[in-house]
């Protein structure tokens, strides 16, 4: 704890002996800059605010900034009054020292980090900073990955997220994922109902359809008024009760708006349920144009997934397994939904 004499802050030095109290690999010490003035030039060359926090290892160090323990809060109002009154807004203050310093002695003591690649090169959404941070908060190194300029994925790639392609990925890109799945590797992938057709991204479809899944192509509708938000697709789907969603409490939300709809093809595979529709749902074809959100003739009705995830055996080059997700709308994503049901 980087603090003055007399100048610490209870509350963050008495949570930092709790941890030291409870695990003896812990140690806890309070560095006055004044009296150690190049105490910090070892581990960076920033300066640093008082009552920052130093969590260091034999592998990496990390800082934990003053305002990483106290994160202030905005709400619309606070927004409002600055854009039409000028008035500047004071938050609401609140303390995150468990959430910081945990992610910290985690990051400094795991032996290797994961990493998530994002694929470039098919015009894909970029992650916001608010969903980067919740990715390198968990202590998950982020990289972009255009499959064009490598041989072979990276050997320290953890996981891809391939978010909302708007086209199509080439042969050669397909056989790399598909031999990277087989080596025990780990894809996300985002599509969403304007952009991602079986026909328009054939090869994408392919590596699909070996994971055992298979698009519905058109949007999802819901009939179940509890299903849906104001509009019938704005959809709130069931949130799966096996694979890593168990225990997950029903009375969370996931908004997951204009999507299209996933199913399987019977091939095998492990499949676990994710976010689901209800058996009242219909899928609207968007090769003509849409006139009424109600049921006609010709929609394809059932349930069908909007998240779905698949495991299999792997040879072990990377891993025992592979794992692959597959969400059916970029809202998954998306920054507004995600403050529209509160995180």
């Amino acid at each position: 704890l980087l603090a003055e004499r007399g100048m610490e802050d209870t509350t963050i030095l008495t949570l930092l002996e709790r941890y030291e109290a409870m695990n003896r690999h812990v140690k806890v010490e309070t560095v006055d800059p004044a009296t150690r003035p190049t105490f910090i030039s070892q581990y960076t060359d920033e300066t640093l605010s008082q009552n920052s926090v130093i969590v260091a290892s034999d592998l990496r160090h990390t800082i934990v900034n003053y305002s990483d323990i106290y994160q202030t809060q905005y709400s619309e109002e606070d927004y409002y009054n600055y854009l039409y009154t000028g008035q500047m807004p004071t938050g609401t203050k609140y303390f995150a020292g468990e959430l910081a310093f945990t992610s910290a002695i985690d990051y400094v003591t795991r032996a290797d980090l994961p990493m998530l690649y994002s694929l470039t090169g098919h015009g894909e959404t970029e992650l916001s900073s608010t969903y980067q941070g919740y990715i390198t908060s968990d202590n998950i190194g982020m990289a972009s990955l255009s499959l064009l300029t490598v041989d072979a994925v990276p050997a320290d790639c953890t996981a891809i997220l391939i978010a909302n392609p708007t086209s199509d990925i080439n042969a050669d890109e397909r056989a790399m994922l598909s031999a990277y799945l087989v080596e025990g590797g780990n894809i996300i992938l985002i599509t969403s109902y304007d952009h991602y057709t079986e026909t328009g991204m054939p090869n994408l479809a392919a590596l699909c359809e070996e994971m055992g899944l298979e698009s519905v192509d058109g949007l999802v509708f819901e009939s179940s008024r509890d299903r849906y938000n104001g509009y019938p697709y704005s959809l709130l789907p069931s949130i799966g009760s096996t694979g890593p969603m168990e225990g997950v409490d029903d009375v969370r939300y996931t908004l997951m708006n204009a999507a299209h709809g996933i199913i399987t093809n019977g091939s095998g595979a492990t499949v676990y349920p994710i976010l689901t529709s209800s058996s009242q749902a219909y899928v609207k074809s968007l090769e003509k144009e849409l006139t009424t959100f109600e049921k006609e003739d010709g929609d394809i009705s059932g349930t069908c997934y909007l998240g779905v995830g698949v495991s299999g055996e792997a040879d072990g080059a990377r891993g025992d397994t592979y794992k692959f997700v597959w969400y059916s709308s970029p809202s998954i994503v998306d920054e507004s939904t995600d403050q529209y049901v509160s995180g």
